[in-house]
């Protein structure tokens, strides 16, 4: 299946909108299964926020995706820069023919089609500003912002400082090859309605002693799974009545199974049976720095990888160096073997000043993520945007709902395990050169080698939904099976209901009813319309082993299981 469709603003041709009317109530239909996690309330929240995306790049469109599906009142682009063969390899919603078009209004009409409940309107203006005065005019009125493509530390501590004086929460990320950036700011006291989205514990209680702090214990089938400073309330307590409706403070955990709790059972009847300890769900007040702050005292971070406990605050300072490069090029990105070299220089400046750094035991690879950022800083590849854009997508939803603990405050990710022996020789620089086509991104951050073998391969995809769509719009970004005999097979016996289009977004509303298979391979085609699919509705199972036999295995690289 192939497809050659390029219509700047999207497949208005080819589908229509579910209608839509101005009310205040929540589409169950459409919004079923977040409503599950984030309940009625935190849905008309979110319904009812703005939120604005400064930088459309790839990171930047999977962000808009994310938080147009999931339903937020408004979303406003503000990118004004001209879409180019990076952006065609890593954003899904630009196309070949929108290069040279302003990169906000080339993927506004694309990301609106996404939720006809969603107004998504693009905005003139630069991106970004070092001028907090600047960012004070454009933050207003909205509940989140999303700063997608900082080019300077200058420029993220404007946006955050306006951000905090309007009562926006504020997230800043960066798609840059293998590496990835995220920092939250949501204020100085942020406070979060539903930490955990958890119903509240409740457990029979066995015995409560006679003593103070009196202890008590829960029966053993069930844990309590309480701290220290929570909060309990008791019912039904035969013996120690004094107990129910009275809220309690747990003073401390004794085991998984008792706790003791700020009350005096000296002078109470002995506890005899019938009492349920149940938690009393709290509001908790997160407590952000602002980037200004951040910037130079990071604190904790966020940990990804407990194999790399060291490499997050080396990515801090690579990152910085970076940052201070780019300002000093005008937004540019490192090009020569000198450009890079300068950031690698500018990193060990701060790995001898700074006092994060200071005593911190470095390992030989941590010391050279500058250098490796550096060479590959250019490249946006949708592997890593992705990721990182349903991450940024859960923070702003946060921001939105009021519910669940954001990321306090910096995250950083990456997978240099992928890159290239020689990735940082000059010598091998040709591999890596950009050649003016959509997988430029791909050749930068992992040379031409791959790349090509990519474009060649051959994978089967078990499964169409919210997961298969997710794996086909990034293959298809990738270039998988766009070359020689690559092909993905993709399989999958359901039809498109009205409840998979939050979450599935090959889909629009006049698929439903059509086979799933079969739409997100034509979805997939229109976003590289070389990609090689071929769409099945067949169960993998003994039934079907004469379709999927030996010859079939036998000629995959790569079996993807999407259920």
């Amino acid at each position: 299946l192939r497809s050659t469709i390029c219509v700047s603003g999207g497949r208005s041709a080819m589908a229509s909108t579910m209608e839509v009317e101005e009310s205040k109530e929540i589409d169950e239909g459409l919004y079923s299964r977040q409503l599950y996690v984030l309940g009625r309330e935190g849905q008309r929240r979110m319904q009812g926020a703005h939120v604005l995306i400064c930088g459309c790049t790839g990171l930047g469109a999977e962000v808009a995706k994310n938080v147009i599906l999931a339903g937020v009142k408004s979303v406003t682009l503000v990118d004004p820069s001209p879409v180019s063969w990076r952006d065609v390899g890593a954003n899904p919603y630009v196309r070949e023919c929108d290069v040279g078009v302003a990169r906000a209004e080339a993927c506004r009409g694309r990301l609106a089609e996404l939720n006809p409940y969603v107004t998504v309107r693009s905005e003139s203006g630069r991106a970004g500003s070092r001028s907090e005065s600047e960012w004070a005019a454009r933050v207003a009125g909205f509940a989140c912002v999303a700063l997608c493509d900082a080019a300077s530390d200058e420029e993220m501590a404007a946006c955050s400082a306006a951000c905090r004086a309007a009562g926006a929460a504020m997230i800043a990320a960066e798609s840059r090859g293998v590496f990835a950036s995220c920092f939250c700011d949501f204020g100085d006291e942020w406070v979060v309605s539903d930490p955990d989205g958890e119903p509240a514990t409740s457990c029979l209680v066995s015995s409560v002693t006679q003593a103070s702090p009196a202890l008590v214990t829960v029966v053993d089938e069930q844990r309590h799974n309480l701290e220290a400073g929570d909060v309990v309330s008791f019912a039904s307590c035969v013996g120690a009545e004094a107990l129910n409706g009275r809220e309690v403070r747990v003073v401390s955990i004794s085991s998984p199974y008792a706790f003791e709790i700020e009350f005096d059972a000296r002078g109470e009847p002995p506890y005899a049976s019938g009492g349920y300890a149940t938690a009393v769900k709290r509001a908790k007040t997160v407590r952000h720095r602002s980037a200004a702050t951040a910037l130079a005292e990071p604190g904790d971070f966020f940990l990804a990888d407990f194999a790399k406990t060291t490499r997050p605050a080396a990515l801090h300072a690579a990152f910085r160096a970076l940052r201070e490069w780019r300002a000093a090029h005008h937004g540019a990105f490192p090009a020569t073997a000198d450009d890079v070299a300068a950031v690698g220089e500018a990193f060990a400046r701060a790995r001898a000043a700074e006092p994060y750094l200071d005593g911190l035991e470095l390992t030989n690879e941590d010391e050279r993520v500058a250098t490796l950022l550096a060479r590959g800083a250019w490249a946006e590849i949708s592997p890593v945007s992705t990721f990182l854009g349903g991450l940024v997508g859960q923070e702003v939803l946060k921001a939105c709902t009021a519910k669940f603990v954001p990321v306090s405050q910096w995250f950083y990710l990456d997978a240099v395990e992928a890159l290239p022996d020689d990735y940082a020789d000059d010598a091998a620089g040709a591999r890596f050169e950009p050649r003016g086509d959509r997988y430029d991104s791909y050749r930068c951050a992992l040379g031409e080698d791959v790349a090509e073998k990519l474009r060649r391969l051959s994978y089967f995809l078990v499964g169409a939904g919210a997961i298969g769509c997710e794996m086909l719009k990034t293959w298809a970004l990738m270039g998988l099976a766009t070359a020689g005999d690559g092909l993905v097979s993709l399989t999958d016996m359901d039809r498109i209901e009205k409840s998979n289009l939050s979450r599935q977004l090959l889909f629009r509303a006049a698929d439903i009813g059509a086979a799933k298979s079969a739409r997100a391979a034509t979805a997939a085609a229109e976003i590289n319309p070389a990609m090689r699919l071929k769409p099945l509705e067949l169960r993998v199972g003994p039934e079907t082993e004469d379709v999927f036999d030996d010859a079939f295995f036998a000629g995959l690289d790569g079996v993807c299981n999407a259920l």
